[in-house]
């Protein structure tokens, strides 16, 4: 997947996360998850990966204690939803990115947090519970909390929801019938500066939101682009509305650059 700074207020970023290539914090364990692009190095990823043990033990230690529950839009406690709290002042934004998981009461507690205010985010993507910290899922609504030396713990209810609608399918060489990696650009409807983009394996299954229209968009190096309902002018096309927890199944075939030119 590519990588792209986390989406504050608006715009369009890639899913996984931030331009300067952030680190993803799995608290099971206390292992530290890599996202990273294909064309990495291994000397580069050895690097990085050494550069944030680094970051880790600089980190700050904050008395800040975020700790709640996770729950769905029926009010039923969440398993093994992951949990981030985004600082909303720029100064006390850190590179890292940390998540904690609900236990099996729906439970979480976030701490040695800094005293400040914060973007508190829930996600349980395999229930079709998309990633609430991108505006593109979200449409930049978002619970905050505020962490002071009065307050420094703070206790919430989290709920997540609606459910996203899944888009699921192939994608294959339109010719050779081969199974092709490509990439999909998803924009929302309304509002349209809202996007998302992500790498596809030839098998795929990706979350839309289901609380408006998205406008898709599948290339692949030495492919041409494909539009899902038609041309790629999008004032031409409609966009796909799937409704919470609804799936469809797209198949793309993606058709050679070269087979544009020949005769």
């Amino acid at each position: 997947m590519f990588v792209g700074d986390p989406q504050p207020i608006g715009g369009g970023y890639n899913e996984d996360g931030n331009r300067d290539y952030c680190l993803h914090r799995c608290v099971r364990g206390n292992r530290w998850d890599l996202p990273m692009k294909s064309d990495w190095s291994s000397a580069l990823v050895s690097a990085v990966v050494t550069m944030a043990a680094s970051l880790a033990l600089a980190e700050p230690q904050g008395i800040g204690l975020i700790r709640g529950i996770v729950v769905d839009e029926l009010g039923t406690p969440i398993q093994g939803a992951k949990v981030n709290a985004d600082p909303l002042e720029k100064t006390a934004k850190n590179r890292l990115v940390r998540f904690v998981e609900t236990d099996q009461s729906g439970r979480f507690a976030i701490d040695r947090l800094a005293l400040v205010k914060y973007r508190v985010f829930a996600m349980k993507e395999s229930e079709a519970y998309a990633n609430t910290r991108y505006a593109f899922y979200s449409n930049n609504s978002y619970q905050s909390v505020a962490l002071t030396s009065q307050s420094p713990t703070v206790e919430i209810r989290l709920q997540v929801g609606p459910k996203a609608g899944i888009v699921h399918g192939r994608l294959t060489d339109a010719i050779t019938g081969q199974a092709v990696d490509g990439v999909i650009l998803l924009r929302r409807s309304d509002p349209p500066n809202y996007w998302i983009s992500k790498s596809l394996p030839p098998e795929f299954r990706i979350l839309v939101p289901s609380s408006c229209g998205v406008y898709l968009e599948v290339s692949a190096p030495g492919y041409r682009s494909v539009y899902y309902g038609g041309p790629d002018d999008p004032s031409k096309r409609a966009p796909l509305r799937l409704g919470p927890g609804a799936t469809k199944r797209l198949d793309f075939r993606l058709e050679p650059e070269a087979a544009k030119s020949s005769p």
